[in-house]
């Protein structure tokens, strides 16, 4: 039996609030990829335009796609769809746009 608010909060039965990590977010549109670089580099990361896409290591953000940096400096890439499922935006801001 579940009977203290730790128990409830343990076995998941209540539900709970997460929040995710604050988030900066741009999308890449072919024109933009140099200040994108521009953008990442600000923030210490060794960032590369391939022909208007947007690298880091091996995570490419295409044309299209949003380059997501998270408070920790983890990036990862998002297609449109997914990141306004994941993310309350208005119009996609564009660096330099």
């Amino acid at each position: 039996m579940v009977n203290s608010n730790y128990e409830r909060w343990r076995t998941g039965s209540t539900p709970q609030a997460y929040t995710g990590s604050p988030v900066e977010a741009v999308r890449v549109d072919g024109t933009n990829a140099d200040d994108v670089v521009t953008w990442l580099e600000t923030k210490g990361l060794d960032a590369a335009n391939y022909g208007g896409a947007v690298g880091i290591g091996h995570v490419i953000a295409d044309v299209g796609s949003w380059m997501v940096v998270t408070a920790s400096n983890h990036v990862m890439t998002l297609d449109d769809a997914t990141f306004s499922e994941m993310y309350e935006h208005t119009p996609p801001p564009l660096i330099g746009g």
